[in-house]
């Protein structure tokens, strides 16, 4: 009999034993849940903070792509405006210079004896002495 109370009391100490493991496994797997449902969530806030970098380097990019553009643009309007500006000069040197030619040319024509250049040289010192 003390071999069957022993026998007896082997098993339930099994029984007590299983359960108990059972109950640790329930435990552990409520413990794995509970880390794999905290693990998803901080991934979903790495993935969210991270999609939120991409979209703030993306529009600071473009904002600096924008500003560099416009800079160029400026830059080229600049260079025109000052190119325009320096042919224009060139022009109106030309056209001082031709005109300067031309009226050489037309007073030689002109002024071919002393008497027609006395004359021009007077009519020019009336004209200086009425202004």
């Amino acid at each position: 009999m003390a071999f069957l109370k022993a026998r007896e009391n082997t098993i339930e100490n099994a029984l007590k034993a299983a359960e108990s493991a059972k109950e640790e496994m329930t435990k552990l797997k409520k413990d794995n849940e509970k880390i794999i449902a905290e693990a998803k969530l901080q991934r979903e806030v790495i993935i969210k903070e991270a999609r939120e970098l991409k979209e703030s380097i993306i529009n600071e990019a473009k904002a600096k792509a924008v500003e560099e553009a416009r800079r160029i643009v400026e830059l080229a309007n600049e260079a025109t405006r000052n190119e325009r500006a320096s042919v224009i000069n060139e022009i109106k040197q030309q056209i001082a210079l031709l005109s300067i030619q031309v009226a050489e040319k037309l007073l030689q024509e002109k002024l071919v004896n002393d008497t027609e250049q006395k004359d021009l040289i007077d009519k020019l010192v009336r004209e200086i002495k009425l202004n």
